[in-house]
């Protein structure tokens, strides 16, 4: 199979506090007329790695919107593929996709809205399976799904099976400041059956007020479910652009999250539900009991129902 392959050698300060020499190898493929982008961790274990799919935001690019995110996810050992959907836009010379008519009513999206996003992911899984190059690389009983705004949109449907199937292995979902409206404004998050952590910004008016609403995303979405929300971050949080801190942050809470439900680490629980400094809201349910949780002291919001410290939750079992 072609293919262009090309190393980074970066330095990254990761999320315990501490730099470290890092390296990621990424390998650009197209499996039938999909494009995708794959990290690599340059030093594997002698046993097959979680695989990680991202799903990138409307307009965004497959292979530059999060490489250092993506590359830190190699330090954990995961191997990270993103497809290039049909909206995606990786120069000033590409034109954007024309939205739907409906595309600024949520409330009556149907299946059909962004349908080729969700076949791209599966087209991506299935060609990565046959890949020699790749296949006896990745363990494709365990699977993680990661969107970004429009991409968190195509990640919650993938797992609630909106286009009629399933992906093998999923495991679990992190929407990162995911477009779910078209979810919860036709009570559809109750489909979802997967572990999902929402991962946002203070500062995003677009997807966090949404999420966290009364009846929002978040408090339709089955347990197990946890809310991250960061003080100083936007629409993008893993972009870089809102500081060092947010990165890490993000880090430290998406790979603990990854951890415990994709890899099994259930001791990462614990890890998930620490709130740092930075953090404005930290929400979860564990489903241990049909109670919501918050790890932080902060006005109760509608959509949490009722809360408690985090020392009242102890992880499934």
């Amino acid at each position: 199979m072609n293919f262009s392959l090309w190393r980074i050698i970066i330095t990254v300060t990761v999320a315990c506090g501490f730099a470290q020499d890092a390296a990621a190898t990424m390998v650009q493929k197209k499996y039938g007329n999909v494009e995708a982008a794959i990290w690599l961790p340059l030093s594997q274990p002698g046993r097959p790695s979680p695989l990680l799919i991202i799903s990138h935001g409307l307009n965004g690019c497959y292979n530059n919107s999060f490489n250092d995110f993506a590359e830190v996810l190699t330090e954990h050992n995961y191997i990270v593929a993103a497809p290039k959907h049909e909206d995606g836009k990786c120069s000033k010379d590409e034109t954007e996709m024309p939205k739907a008519d409906n595309f600024f009513r949520p409330e009556t999206w149907t299946a059909q809205n962004f349908k080729g996003r969700a076949e791209d992911v599966r087209t991506v899984l299935k060609g990565m399976k046959t890949d020699i190059d790749l296949q006896w690389r990745v363990n494709f009983k365990h699977v993680g799904l990661v969107g970004l705004s429009m991409g968190g949109y195509t990640a919650i449907g993938i797992g609630e099976k909106r286009w009629g199937w399933s992906l093998p292995g999923l495991k679990a979902i992190v929407g990162v400041s995911p477009h779910c409206t078209p979810y919860s404004s036709q009570h559809l998050m109750g489909k979802l059956h997967v572990p999902i952590l929402f991962a946002q910004g203070a500062h995003d008016a677009i997807s966090t007020p949404y999420v966290e609403e009364l009846n929002g995303c978040y408090a339709q979405a089955n347990a197990p479910k946890y809310l991250v929300e960061i003080r100083d971050a936007g629409h993008s949080p893993w972009s870089g652009k809102d500081g060092e801190q947010v990165s890490l942050l993000m880090e430290y809470y998406v790979i603990a999250f990854l951890d415990a439900e994709v890899k099994g680490k259930e001791d990462k629980l614990e890890q998930l539900i620490q709130a740092k400094e930075g953090v404005t809201e930290l929400w979860y349910d564990s489903g241990t009991s049909s109670d919501h949780f918050s790890s932080v002291e902060l006005p109760v919001k509608k959509a949490t129902g009722k809360m408690r410290k985090a020392k009242a939750d102890q992880p499934k079992g």
